[in-house]
């Protein structure tokens, strides 16, 4: 006899008739030859014959429920008891007092963004408030664009010229 599994494999298909005629054949020779495999044979043939003889039995209804909630606990992802980070985050939101927070957070951040934006100058205007200065001052210099067409070299150097309008190079 082959012990093991594989042993236990060809009992069990002996006993329920899985074997082909030349597999059965040759384990009934063997059957024949061997004590060692006659004797486990009995003894599983007289649990079979013993299970075949069990009247069937109805389980409670109850352990219907108690193998499906194995089953999907087996399936589904780790229960706990404990909520997710993502579950609490949520519940935060449920509470009033948070959603008016964040509503106020909202007006705020739009409002402080939209009074920032209102309030930054152009490159142009702040060309033009030097210009006025330096006119104030008494030395002019040309309001330019930052580049100038033709250029080779990128923005041109700026060239202050008096009141006078000759150029001071």
């Amino acid at each position: 006899m082959t012990n093991g599994q594989n042993g236990d494999d060809r009992l069990l298909d002996y006993l329920y008739g899985e074997m082909s005629p030349e597999e059965r054949q040759a384990f009934e020779a063997e059957l024949a030859n061997d004590p060692a495999l006659r004797q486990t044979y009995d003894r599983y043939r007289d649990v079979t014959t013993a299970y075949e003889q069990l009247e069937p039995v109805e389980p409670p209804r109850s352990s219907y429920y108690d193998i499906l909630r194995e089953a999907r606990r087996a399936v589904s992802p780790i229960e706990s008891s404990e909520p997710s980070m993502m579950q609490r985050i949520l519940s935060l939101f449920r509470s009033p007092g948070v959603a008016v927070a964040l509503t106020l957070t909202i007006v705020v951040g739009t409002s402080v963004i939209f009074m920032k934006r209102s309030t930054i100058e152009t490159e142009g205007e702040r060309q033009d408030r030097r210009y006025v200065r330096e006119r104030e001052e008494g030395v002019k210099e040309k309001p330019r664009t930052p580049y100038t067409k033709g250029s080779d070299d990128g923005p041109r150097a700026r060239v202050p010229y008096t009141k006078s309008g000759t150029d001071g190079v």
